[in-house]
């Protein structure tokens, strides 16, 4: 069964499935959404651009969020991008990092990696996916400080932080 699925994937790239470019990322500063006694979530934006002239399913986004500055800051997602990526547009998700600390992380450095997968136009493509041959993906990078923003408090009041 693999070997045609193989050899499938081989023939359907020869006559053109697949050939969609992948998308651009374009991620922006962490910021502060939440604080509370013992914790806090930043997040992070990342937005994908489509080059291609027809729309880009978007499927599983994995990424890592690193506090370098704070003893044993890691936090690992993975969830569902529920969206589509249009035919020459944009699409931006909203990637939350919780971590449990009651540090001060204004101004830390922080580092994220990870990765958007898509699923190419055709029906070809889509099989393919299914049977885990071809998993298209873009991977994203970035590094920074962590900004303020408008946070939300314990007591449930919003506004900026100094």
């Amino acid at each position: 069964m693999f070997r045609t699925l193989t050899k499938f994937a081989a023939l359907s790239f020869a006559f053109g499935a697949g050939c969609a470019s992948s998308p651009t990322t374009d991620v922006k500063p962490a910021i502060v959404k939440e604080m509370q006694p013992g914790g806090f979530v930043i997040e992070l934006q990342v937005t994908l651009t489509n080059p291609n002239t027809e729309p880009l399913p978007l499927r599983e986004v994995e990424y890592t969020v690193e506090l370098p500055g704070i003893s044993g800051a890691v936090f690992r997602g993975v969830r569902s991008a529920e969206g589509t990526l249009p035919a020459g547009g944009t699409h931006t998700l909203l990637l939350p990092a919780s971590f449990a600390t009651n540090s001060n992380v204004i101004g830390e450095s922080y580092r994220i990696s990870g990765s958007v997968g898509y699923l190419s136009p055709g029906q070809v493509a889509a099989v393919l996916y299914d049977y885990r041959v071809v998993r298209p993906s873009v991977s994203f990078t970035s590094a920074g400080t962590v900004q303020t923003g408008d946070v939300r408090s314990a007591t449930g009041t919003g506004g900026k932080l100094p």
